[in-house]
């Protein structure tokens, strides 16, 4: 028998499985989210990033004229708050990548537009969510 063959047959004899179902997608149940940083969350023992954004880390610090404040927690805070409301849903996107929705409306777009995290995204409505955020100092843009 050759290689390819035997390979074949534990592939359809189902003793292992091919990284396809690595890439299916799944919802998440949100009551099982933790929220790890402003662009990160946790469930089922598996870390996901929501997709289109950069957000702070939860330690991370930022400066109001040379002053430290803790930014990346406020951040954090603000998406803890988004997944205490009971209509969130979310959904993997690719491999460690998730969207997450509260009513229907994109959870990483709320954070871009509130200022908790910047656009990596080229959709127009994120990249506008940045500029107005940052025009009205709001969040990590924040200049009191």
């Amino acid at each position: 028998m050759y290689l390819r063959d035997i390979f074949s047959f534990i592939v359809l004899s189902g003793l292992i499985t091919v990284s396809a179902a690595a890439d299916a997608k799944f919802s998440i149940n949100t009551s099982t989210i933790r929220v790890i940083d402003a662009g990160t969350i946790s469930a089922n023992q598996k870390v996901f990033k929501l997709q289109g954004i950069i957000a702070p880390s939860a330690k991370q610090k930022c400066k109001i004229r040379a002053l430290p404040w803790l930014c990346g927690a406020a951040a954090r805070s603000f998406l803890v708050d988004i997944f205490e409301e009971n209509n969130v849903k979310c959904q993997n996107t690719r491999e460690s990548y998730v969207k997450c929705f509260l009513n229907k409306v994109d959870i990483s777009l709320l954070l871009v537009k509130a200022g908790w995290a910047i656009s990596h995204s080229t959709k127009t409505d994120f990249v506008r969510a940045e500029k107005e955020a940052r025009e009205n100092n709001l969040g990590i843009w924040s200049k009191k």
